[in-house]
């Protein structure tokens, strides 16, 4: 039923079960994940994020957001994470740190081996 299949439990034995584990695949919502976490590590929740004009021509799946507006950071997780609004994840990147968020996103991925992934941009890959 399922191409590919990971389950990892934070033991000293690593991974339960895997399947297809080094077939390149589409990355889906990885993205959105890592970008939770680093907003979580880099910012406070009840922090406000500026709505960036890059932010709000965001495509498709979006919550429609507009250049100027204001948003706390939890908002913008919550859109993120339930609704997987890609103008809500630009905004969140940005305010971390635009392109330094992307040079996180592959050190982490790196360093946690179990994840081969390639960032190249705020909310696609």
């Amino acid at each position: 039923m399922h191409r590919l299949r990971c389950f990892w439990m934070p033991t000293p034995g690593g991974y339960y079960m895997e399947k297809n584990e080094e077939t390149p695949m589409a990355m889906a919502s990885t993205t959105k994940i890592m970008t939770c976490i680093l907003v979580l590590e880099n910012a406070k929740v009840e922090e406000e994020v500026s709505i960036s004009a890059y932010a709000a021509t965001m495509p498709k799946v979006k919550l429609y957001v507009k250049k100027g507006e204001h948003y706390t950071v939890r908002e913008l997780l919550f859109s993120l994470m339930l609704e997987s609004h890609n103008d809500a994840a630009a905004a969140l990147a940005e305010d971390i740190g635009g392109s330094f968020w992307v040079r996180r996103k592959r050190l982490r991925s790196i360093l946690q081996k179990r994840v081969r992934q390639h960032y190249i941009d705020l909310h696609r890959r």
